[in-house]
């Protein structure tokens, strides 16, 4: 919760709004529970972009974002 937190707060500082992002944990040696990989990253995240978001939402618009969704959509159209 805090690190998604933390990435919302830092994606505001930027006009970014987090949509979702993914975490993965792994544990050490000593089975301690720990972060293994890259976060809020456009590959591990959704971001819409603040600018322009209510009216896209108000039109029924799909959001500005940046992630890698353009690849899937292309991927799955083609």
């Amino acid at each position: 919760m805090l690190l998604f937190q933390k990435g919302t707060e830092m994606a505001d500082e930027m006009g970014l709004i987090l949509v979702d992002t993914k975490y993965e944990f792994g544990k050490d040696s000593k089975g301690n529970i720990i972060l293994i990989d890259e976060i809020h990253t456009p590959d591990s995240s959704r971001y819409f972009y603040k600018e322009g978001y209510n009216k896209r939402l108000a039109n029924g618009e799909n959001q500005k974002q940046l992630s890698k969704e353009f690849v899937r959509k292309w991927l799955i159209e083609n």
